[in-house]
């Protein structure tokens, strides 16, 4: 289950992406044409982006944060793809990422990958304070 659940983080975060870089490659010569064909993408990208980033997902996504110990890395890398979409509870999404630096801190982890984390974990933790 573990598995499932890292692949279920990833393609969270791979579709908010997506979605969020999509660019419009649009054949048509029509400007109007053009132009509709515009608004309509940017609405069904922000249906999608809106219901990824649900409460009940973000939730979910936060919560792997405390979960599992191999899920821990994918869920952060979700939840930094995630924090400028999700209504976040500031104080406890900084306390959960905290205690999941702490835990990374406390292995006798790659200095390399430890850094890595710690700094997307710490970029995460700035960008939800920034939603205030």
């Amino acid at each position: 289950t573990v598995k499932l659940a890292k692949k279920m983080l990833a393609l969270v975060g791979d579709l908010v992406t997506d979605v969020d870089s999509y660019s419009n490659n649009n054949e048509s010569k029509e400007p109007q044409q053009q132009q509709q064909q515009q608004q309509q993408q940017q609405l069904l990208s922000r249906d999608i982006r809106n219901t990824l980033a649900a409460a009940n997902v973000c939730q979910s996504v936060l919560s792997c944060l405390e979960g599992h110990n191999t899920a821990r890395e994918t869920a952060l890398r979700t939840l930094y793809t995630l924090a400028p979409h999700c209504e976040w509870d500031t104080k406890t999404t900084v306390s959960t990422i905290q205690r999941a630096k702490d835990w990374w801190r406390s292995t006798d982890m790659d200095q390399e990958i430890l850094r890595e984390l710690i700094d997307l974990a710490t970029t995460t933790q700035e960008l939800i304070e920034k939603q205030r």
